[in-house]
C-alpha cells in the first residue's frame, strides 16, 4: 500500500514540475513576446522624433531660407546660377559668402539626414526637389571651391543627400525636369 501512495506522490510530483515547467516556458514566451513590442514601440518613437526634428528644422530655418531665396537665384533656375558662381569666382566676396552659407546650410542639414538625425523621407516631402536641383546646379562652385581649397570631401554630405533624395524621387516615379545644362567648371 505504502508503495502505490509513493508511486502518487512521485506521479504528482512530475505531474506538478510539468504545469510549472510549462508555466515558466509560458512566461518566457510573453516575456520575449512584451520584449518584441517594447522594441518597435522604442524604434517607432525614435522614427517619429527624427521626422519631428526634420519638420522643426524648416520651420526653425524657414526665415532664413526665405532670405537666402529672396537674394538667389532660385535652385531650378541653373543659367543664372552659373551666372552667380561666375560673379563669385571673379572676385565678389559678398557673392562668395552668400553661395557659401547657402550651401553650407543645407550641407549641414544633410549630415544630420546622413547621421540619423534628420528623415530622408519627409526631407523629400518638404524639400527633395529643390535640395536635389541645388545639388546640381551647385555642383560648379563645389567643384571649384575643392580645387581652391585642395577639399575632396568638401559638401560631400550635400551631394549625397541629392544623389539620395534623387534616387528616392526617381523610385517614387517623381521626374525631377533636368536642371542642369553641360556646365563647365569655373
Amino acid at each position: 500500500m505504502f508503495e502505490r501512495w509513493s508511486l502518487v506522490g512521485v506521479f504528482a510530483a512530475i505531474a506538478v514540475n510539468i504545469i510549472a515547467f510549462l508555466a515558466v516556458i509560458w512566461q518566457l514566451r510573453l516575456l520575449a513576446h512584451q520584449n518584441r513590442q517594447s522594441q518597435q514601440a522604442i524604434v517607432q518613437d525614435h522614427d517619429r522624433r527624427r521626422k519631428q526634428a526634420t519638420l522643426e528644422f524648416f520651420a526653425t530655418t524657414h526665415d532664413r531660407q526665405i532670405e537666402f531665396r529672396k537674394i538667389l537665384p532660385n535652385s531650378w533656375s541653373s543659367e543664372e546660377i552659373v551666372a552667380l558662381i561666375q560673379k563669385a569666382v571673379n572676385g565678389d566676396t559678398d557673392t562668395e559668402k552668400l553661395i557659401a552659407g547657402y550651401l553650407n546650410l543645407y550641407e549641414h542639414f544633410a549630415a544630420g539626414v546622413r547621421a540619423g538625425i534628420f528623415d530622408l523621407e519627409v526631407t523629400n516631402q518638404m524639400a527633395g526637389g529643390r535640395i536635389v536641383a541645388m545639388q546640381r546646379n551647385y555642383q560648379p562652385w563645389i567643384e571649384y571651391r575643392r580645387r581652391l581649397h585642395g577639399v575632396a570631401d568638401l559638401y560631400c554630405e550635400l551631394e549625397w543627400l541629392g544623389g539620395r533624395l534623387a534616387e528616392l524621387r526617381r523610385n517614387l516615379g517623381l521626374v525631377d525636369e533636368p536642371v542642369q545644362k553641360d556646365q563647365q567648371v569655373p
